[in-house]
């Protein structure tokens, strides 16, 4: 989604290859060329609705002209199918699909 000129997020889930471990994070692209300052948040959700993890809040911070930046949330143990939301300048940004049980 964009987030403003030439900036785009996204809300993902990353799960560790045997499934014992997750986090959620937002990622951040910044097309422009000079820096674009931010916060992100992001909350893992169960298929009922019921939330697995309190929402992880990155501070402000910078993302460099024409790159990447990533806010990671907590580990936590993998509870199965979950999926992602996130938040980019207090507002909604695309959540992940539900990741596999």
């Amino acid at each position: 989604m964009t987030v403003s000129v030439s900036v785009l997020a996204q809300a993902c889930i990353v799960v560790t290859p045997k499934r014992e471990h997750m986090q959620g994070a937002v990622i951040v692209r910044n097309n422009r060329s000079s820096a674009f300052r931010t916060t992100a948040s992001v909350s893992l959700f169960r298929p009922s609705g019921h939330q697995v993890m309190e929402t992880w809040k990155c501070g402000e911070s910078g993302v460099g002209a024409n790159s990447w930046s990533v806010c990671f949330g907590t580990t936590i143990l993998y509870p199965g199918s979950t999926r992602a939301e996130g938040t980019v300048d207090y507002r909604e940004i695309p959540g992940s699909p539900m990741s596999g049980s």
